[in-house]
């Protein structure tokens, strides 16, 4: 790391000298281990790291800490997040309808 910036006035931060050596060492690292492997390891010495979840991982690996809100549906009440979400944890094909798409619907709906 590069000392000078490290431990510049008024706070420093880690910068690499080598920058291509440190990402081929990171590259090498990742290959041979999976992401919660070196999550969990970097986290044993003390540094922050998280692996990027999907929705549908966080929810089954934080169970009694993520609360969902209940929808009141008339005759049903379901706990939901307000989106569909597949059993895997995918996103649900054609996703979310595009800003103001629904407007038409809405407004003569409303009258």
């Amino acid at each position: 790391m590069d000392l000078e910036a490290f431990n510049a006035p008024n706070g420093g931060f880690v910068v690499a000298r080598d920058f291509d050596y440190l990402r081929e060492k990171f590259r090498a690292a990742f290959k041979t281990r999976n992401a919660a492997v070196m999550e969990d390891a970097l986290n044993a010495v003390g540094v922050p790291a998280a692996r990027v979840r999907t929705l549908g991982e966080f929810l089954l690996e934080a169970p009694g800490r993520v609360t969902l809100p209940v929808f009141d549906l008339g005759e049903v009440k379901t706990s939901g997040l307000g989106f569909a979400l597949r059993e895997d944890g995918g996103s649900v094909p054609g996703g979310a309808p595009a800003l103001g798409a629904d407007n038409s619907a809405f407004l003569s709906d409303s009258e």
